[in-house]
């Protein structure tokens, strides 16, 4: 199935793998109110994958809506941004394809 998909049959593949190893990993909770959340304490390691999965609840849209969130990695120090992703979620009904 994977193999005829629309998205990179390698990365799929690597990120199931990533799916199977973190199951062992500790969880990190996020610190924060409002509309900014914060992660503290990681220090990744250049050269090293650090494949991270989020669990997002939707607040205040209704279905159809769309909501943007923005992950940003910051420098601890100077607060400096050295990378990020958005994401855009779209609510839809339950068993909506």
């Amino acid at each position: 199935m994977m193999e005829q998909g629309r998205y990179n049959y390698h990365a799929c593949q690597q990120m199931l793998q990533d799916v199977r190893r973190m199951g062992g990993s500790p969880l990190f909770l996020a610190e924060g109110k409002g509309r900014a959340y914060i992660l503290r304490d990681i220090r990744p390691e250049p050269g090293k994958r650090y494949p991270l999965f989020f669990y997002i609840e939707p607040e205040g849209i209704q279905i159809g809506q769309t909501q943007t969130i923005h992950v940003i990695q910051r420098d601890a120090q100077s607060h400096r941004v050295e990378g990020g992703s958005t994401y855009r979620i779209f609510l839809t009904p339950k068993g909506a394809k």
